[in-house]
């Protein structure tokens, strides 16, 4: 029939797919080349990435210790700890400074973990160390309150047999405000009834957050193609979380914003590490409790001090023979420029690492030679 459109032979088919065979064989061929080709470079990139995070024996003990105190030190404390340190698993949760007879354990946030971290300070407790025959246990961790450090404590004395004859417990004015805004929540028990303080798990961000740190390392641990775990914690890392928790909220107490019933709830948590301190057994002698005022109290921006809660929660307990309170205030640096005392620009008024080692260090340890009636 005449104007009837004759269908396409096989040959013709043929040949109109042939380039578009080409073309995806081509394709496949690279895409396959390259695949292996980033495969290799994956080989020896996973490596390298794995090792910026902790060795899978500090991973077990972080996950181990952080589930009952909330966390420990920072990922890579170790880094910026003294050259001449003795660094092991263990000082995430605490570092040994010197060989001796007595043992004193340091306990507190960071204003305690200076003394590791302040390279001043810590040369100071190698000194004192050798002078006394004293071996220091170096407790102190960001943002540790006393709910934390009576949970450190036990766990100190249970899994390490740590038995200190002297304890020195430095409380900040910034712990009435972790105490209420941070740890409040997160206060529990474990199986064996003891008092813990459980880790964030919330999707927003917050401070002392695990789990996006240690999601990353089971990515990279985990079996699998080594591009394909490459990709998937780009991703991962690459995710963004809301910011969430505590700021100024941890400063506010100290401006007035302190109700009666919150007053008391920080009381008693001082109370009770005064508690877990003396709980027997037990061959503590002496409890030095230290407290320090802030920049903004000297200018009457804060009315309230966190020295007025521990006195009145050492008045208030059975072991207040045993303890000793050291409340430093401006007086304390009157022969020092003032511009060495406070870091600049820091609105949690830490020491300089000069003041810290000077004024600080050198007070409380002062009192640590100090032996206690009896000893």
């Amino acid at each position: 029939m005449q104007g009837q459109i004759q269908s396409p032979t096989l040959k013709q088919t043929q040949m109109k797919l042939r380039p578009v065979m080409t073309i995806l064989l081509v394709n496949a061929v690279l895409f396959v080349s390259a695949f292996f080709a980033l495969t290799y470079w994956a080989i020896e990139r996973l490596p390298k990435t794995r090792a910026q995070f902790m060795t899978p024996e500090q991973v077990i003990f972080y996950k181990k210790y952080a589930a009952e105190v909330n966390h420990l030190r920072m990922f890579d404390f170790q880094k910026h700890m003294h050259q001449d340190a003795d660094k092991d698993t263990i000082d995430f949760l605490f570092s040994k400074v010197g060989d001796g007879k007595r043992t004193v354990l340091i306990q507190g946030d960071s204003w305690a973990e200076q003394m590791i971290l302040g390279h001043q300070s810590f040369i100071a407790l190698q000194i004192f160390s050798e002078q006394h025959d004293t071996r220091f246990i170096v407790g102190g961790t960001n943002s540790y309150a006393p709910s934390l450090m009576a949970v450190q404590y036990r766990l100190l004395k249970q899994d390490f047999a740590l038995q200190p004859e002297v304890v020195v417990g430095i409380i900040d004015q910034t712990d009435m405000g972790d105490e209420l805004c941070r740890y409040r929540l997160r206060q529990s028990k474990n199986k064996a009834g003891e008092d813990v303080v459980l880790p964030y798990d919330e999707g927003a961000y917050v401070p002392y957050l695990l789990h996006p740190y240690f999601d990353l390392i089971d990515i990279l641990d985990r079996p699998g193609n080594p591009l394909l775990k490459l990709i998937e914690y780009r991703l991962a890392k690459s995710k963004k979380m809301p910011p969430s928790g505590c700021y100024k909220e941890i400063l506010s107490p100290l401006e007035g914003q302190l109700t009666e019933l919150d007053r008391r709830y920080v009381e008693s948590k001082i109370a009770a590490y005064l508690k877990e301190v003396f709980r027997a057994p037990t061959v503590v002698k002496k409890l030095v409790l230290v407290t320090h005022y802030h920049k903004k109290h000297e200018t009457g921006e804060y009315t309230i001090s966190v020295a007025e809660l521990v006195k009145k929660s050492i008045e208030e307990s059975v072991f207040k023979d045993h303890i000793v309170h050291l409340d430093f205030g401006p007086q304390d640096y009157a022969k020092e420029e003032q511009a060495k005392v406070f870091r600049a620009e820091d609105p949690f008024s830490h020491l300089t690492d000069y003041a810290h080692r000077k004024v600080f260090t050198s007070k409380i340890l002062r009192e640590v030679g100090a032996l206690p009636q009896g000893h």
